[in-house]
């Protein structure tokens, strides 16, 4: 197919001169049939924050932001700037958030970006307002799994909604949803959250707080670490675990594209750049890589587990044939074990899921012991203070 019927794939930046150039070379190969047509990301830290902490995101200064987003439009490649926290406190309703608000959106309609990605829906009308020539998505943080949220955030302006990923596999709701509304819509390929996953709010809140400046000198706390190690137990406690997360193969994007899906995004705005050039290689070329494949091929990191991607042909007949019960739990249904028994094993240098579980135990230990921890740190200091000093004799007349 042409260039006009190629599929369609948001990549993300991580401020790298040569990035674009890569993304350049890729279309090149492979924009026949599919192409990166937008790069998204954001400032690592801002009053306004994003879907990732801080902590995980390369952090470059104001002025190389605006730089990056102008290359990419000389380079014909559209711009999201990405103001999707889950929760801005409240400023965006503000008088001194809205000012400031009105000058980022003005940087950033000059520099040539596209489009931002928003969660507040008070943000995205107000995004309308001040800047008309900006389009507005709605990020996967709004959690569309409905029509009716579709029609919602379609009344506020937004034309494209990235859905939530715990449809990735709801094939007849896909279909549903696609029927209901003409909006743009998108699914992220490479999520390894786990579908129905009972921290995505909590986790997705956290990431806002913590890609807000903090004040100097405050305390950071364990709530974070906290909620990154119960993520990385679930993820690792047993295989099956790998097909019960939201990634998709890139053989089975035509099935998404066949349901109506018109857009996927690439996550990775915290991995190096020579390892998203290859993820998002994968993608284009829709196929996986041979043999048993390290899980973070798909989406960075390091996991315990490798999956055969390319003998899993036919796992998703089923969803795709019959109501999506998932979220009822498994039951007697064995679908996702019996397949995890043929195409999951382990990593070859060691038990590393066991490892993962067990050092992820005790971050989560820790971080419910935070406050008694520091005391007994802070007491032991003084001890070792006191005892450096001597005793303190008392002062005679």
């Amino acid at each position: 197919m042409g260039a006009a019927g190629a599929r369609r794939f948001s990549a993300p930046c991580v401020w790298d001169s040569g990035l674009l150039e890569g993304y350049e070379r890729l279309n090149e190969r492979y924009g026949d049939r599919a192409r990166v047509v937008e790069v998204y990301g954001s400032h690592a830290s801002s009053r306004f924050g994003s879907g990732r902490a801080a902590m995980v995101l390369p952090r470059v200064g104001d002025a190389a932001v605006f730089r990056w987003i102008r290359a990419a439009r000389r380079r014909g490649f559209a711009f999201s700037y990405l103001l999707n926290a889950a929760c801005l406190g409240g400023d965006e309703g503000t008088y001194a958030g809205q000012r400031e608000l009105r000058a980022l959106l003005g940087r950033l309609a000059d520099a040539g970006a596209e489009r931002v990605t928003v969660t507040s829906p008070l943000l995205m009308e107000f995004v309308r307002a001040c800047e008309p020539g900006l389009k507005v998505g709605a990020s996967v943080i709004c959690y569309v799994d409905s029509a009716r949220k579709l029609e919602f955030f379609a009344s506020l302006g937004a034309d494209r909604v990235t859905l939530d990923i715990d449809v990735t596999r709801n094939f007849p709701l896909l279909r549903a949803l696609r029927a209901s509304s003409g909006l743009e819509l998108g699914l992220i390929v490479n999520s390894l959250c786990q579908l129905g996953c009972p921290l995505k709010a909590h986790h997705y809140n956290l990431n806002a707080h913590f890609s807000q400046p903090q004040e100097a000198g405050a305390d950071a706390g364990s709530a974070l670490s906290h909620v990154g190690a119960r993520c990385m137990i679930q993820n690792h406690e047993d295989r099956v675990r790998v097909l019960m997360s939201a990634w998709i193969r890139p053989e089975d994007l035509d099935l998404y594209a066949q349901t109506g899906i018109d857009h996927f995004k690439i996550q990775g705005r915290g991995a190096r750049p020579e390892n998203l050039l290859k993820t998002v290689e994968m993608y284009l070329r829709g196929e996986s890589p041979p043999g048993a494949v390290p899980l973070a091929a798909f989406a960075g990191g390091r996991t315990g587990f490798r999956v055969k991607a390319r003998a899993m042909t036919g796992f998703l007949d089923r969803f795709m044939r019959t109501p999506y019960r998932c979220q009822e739990g498994c039951g007697s249904c064995r679908h996702c074990h019996d397949w995890a028994e043929r195409v999951v094993t382990e990593e070859e240098d060691g038990d590393v899921a066991r490892q993962v579980v067990d050092g992820a135990r005790t971050m989560a230990a820790a971080a419910v012991d935070y406050q008694a921890r520091i005391d007994a740190l802070a007491a032991g200091v003084a001890t070792k203070l006191q005892t450096k000093r001597g005793p303190v004799r008392a002062r005679t007349g």
